[in-house]
């Protein structure tokens, strides 16, 4: 047995294609977005290339390096989404939230069942498989498409955010379904309300935590310290790290998703700074994250994540007649079973508009002060502004990814039979093409969307 890993020189076509593969990654994601505001496509189609679907150039080892790191990328990504939160924003819109985020699960998989037990005579067991990894919503996708429109911060981009983690939730819950219909059914109860019983006992203890002790707590430790500013960056430093590593190794082993405990890291550090005099320093932990973490996502992390989900994708094995046409029948109605999301901006928008009460006394004044042209004006740009958010909200629930993968690959070979696994993964494939490309072409037809 070896008591050290060997030390030796990489060879010259290893360091070759990695340098490829990094500078491909990055250039072919700034290219495809300034033309479609929708670099992730790019990087997924550089995985597919460089990964086992076609070439292969990377080998096993190099991908499953990619994939924890990738993985990692996904995780600042979400944690960053948590920080750029309005908090206000967030509790104000949790109904919208939650009605986006089940109208986004539930019709899928209807949908799902409908199309593969009607159209193609397989159980319904199989359709509810493939519709529940078609339920999902990429929260990795999400988060990077909000933040290149620059939108975490609008009602439209908080509600979203919302339901891409809800989707995530259940996604989890229904992947032990999923894997117990596979198997023998052993404690399928458990599996099921594990993650329930634990997303809600993390979200509750947290809740406790920042209500009643986390302030008073960094107000002390301030107010005792005094410390240089690099000192204070450092321990900024170690106060980011360690509530990451806490968050995310409570929620694994708890049995809920560890891209909740993601969130809930962000959550929680934009709580305790609003409230304390930490967040008025120069340094503190949300900035470290953004002037030292965020820089190596955007170059590193973050491309490895999205090239990762083309790894995953057998093209190879896609393309047979019947499977092609049926897999881009099936990403329409999954396009549309999740844009229907979008339909809850206009009756939210026009029930706020019913509650508006202006007396007879303001409206004369508004008159007097507002020409006829100027009030259509208004009207007009009001309109367009919740048309947009719903686009925006619609073609951004419409990207799958990494749940809906996981969901697929532990539901084959047992649960669903190959050609319902192609099937699905094309509309997988696709509707992550879709997502960021649509919201990419809205984005460059409007400015403040969503506000």
């Amino acid at each position: 047995m070896e008591r050290a890993f060997p030390f030796k020189e990489t060879e010259i076509n290893s360091i070759l294609i990695l340098l490829s593969f990094l500078f491909l990654l990055n250039t072919s994601r700034i290219l495809i977005d300034r033309l479609l505001k929708a670099g992730i496509v790019a990087e997924i189609l550089i995985g597919v290339i460089y990964g086992t679907p076609l070439f292969n150039l990377l080998g096993d080892q190099w991908q499953t390096a990619f994939l924890a790191l990738g993985y990692l990328g996904l995780i600042s990504i979400v944690v960053e989404g948590g920080l750029g939160t309005d908090l206000k924003l967030f509790k104000s819109n949790i109904l919208l939230s939650v009605l986006i985020g089940i109208t986004g699960i539930i019709v899928p998989i209807v949908v799902c069942m409908l199309f593969f037990k009607v159209g193609f005579g397989t159980s319904w067991i199989q359709g509810f498989a493939a519709g529940a990894s078609l339920s999902s919503t990429s929260l990795g996708t999400t988060f990077s498409v909000l933040s290149n429109a620059k939108m975490t911060k609008t009602r439209m981009g908080t509600a979203l955010i919302s339901a891409a983690m809800l989707d995530d939730i259940v996604g989890l819950i229904i992947s032990k379904v999923v894997h117990g219909l596979g198997g023998d059914g052993h404690d399928i109860g458990w599996q099921i309300g594990r993650p329930i019983l634990a997303s809600f006992g993390l979200v509750l203890v947290l809740f406790i935590m920042l209500r009643f002790f986390a302030v008073k707590i960094v107000n002390w430790i301030t107010s005792k310290l005094n410390l240089n500013e690099r000192n204070i960056e450092w321990l900024c430093t170690i106060v980011l790290f360690s509530v990451i590593f806490a968050f995310i190794s409570s929620s694994s082993y708890a049995g809920t998703s560890n891209l909740l405990g993601a969130f809930l890291v962000g959550i929680s550090i934009t709580f305790v700074e609003e409230r304390t005099r930490s967040g008025k320093r120069e340094t503190s932990p949300s900035k470290i994250f953004e002037e030292k973490i965020v820089p190596l996502q955007e170059y590193l992390f973050a491309p490895l994540f999205f090239a990762t989900i083309g790894f995953a994708i057998p093209i190879r094995e896609m393309f047979e007649g019947k499977i092609v046409w049926m897999g881009i029948v099936l990403s329409v109605l999954m396009v549309l079973s999740k844009f229907l999301c979008a339909v809850w901006i206009p009756i939210f928008h026009f029930l706020q508009q019913e509650k508006k009460e202006i007396n007879h006394e303001e409206l004369e004044s508004m008159e007097e002060e507002l020409s006829v042209e100027e009030n259509h004006s208004n009207e007009e740009s009001e309109k367009k502004s919740w048309i947009m958010a719903s686009l925006i909200l619609g073609f951004s629930m419409v990207s799958r990814g990494e749940i809906g993968l996981l969901i697929v690959n532990l539901a084959y070979p047992t649960t669903i039979d190959p050609q319902t696994f192609k099937v699905t993964v094309w509309a997988l494939l696709l509707c992550t093409i879709i997502g960021p490309v649509a919201v990419g072409l809205v984005v460059k037809k409007t400015r403040n969307l969503g506000k």
